[in-house]
């Protein structure tokens, strides 16, 4: 009998971020629907853990404003369930990945705000992004 000893990988924790974004950042759809594109990448190989929105203005003036958190085809690869972002609050939890955790193609997370009207009926808002994931080196 052999015994293969297998060295330990290093895994890295990372966090991607960005700050300050505003309703007015969206790109109207002409629909209910507006995206905005993040300006950080998620690399080759990144291990997606968690997604979540942080100091969140309510997305106000519809009566509804919902979020996803895609890779520009997926449109909440990085997130399950449609979290709410009508209220302002400190922040929410975007739930596991729903899609492939393992990043194939490195991508710039895409957000997705949908009202229940016109996207431009939603006259305020603002939130913070942040993707959770490691790297095996």
């Amino acid at each position: 009998m052999s015994v293969n000893k297998i060295p330990p990988k290093v895994v890295a924790l990372e966090k991607y971020e960005e700050t300050g974004i505003l309703y007015s950042d969206f790109t109207d759809l002409t629909t209910a629907v507006g995206n905005y594109t993040c300006k950080f990448t998620l690399p080759v190989g990144f291990n997606i853990v968690r997604a979540t929105v942080a100091n969140v203005t309510g997305f106000t003036g519809d009566t509804t404003a919902v979020i996803t958190v895609g890779d520009g085809s997926d449109v909440d690869r990085l997130n399950t369930g449609t979290p709410s972002v009508v209220a302002t609050i400190g922040g929410v939890d975007l739930g596991v990945p729903s899609g492939t955790v393992v990043v194939a193609t490195a991508f710039k997370p895409v957000l997705t705000v949908t009202g229940g009207a016109d996207f431009t009926s939603i006259s305020a808002g603002q939130l913070d992004i942040q993707v959770y994931g490691y790297q095996v080196l």
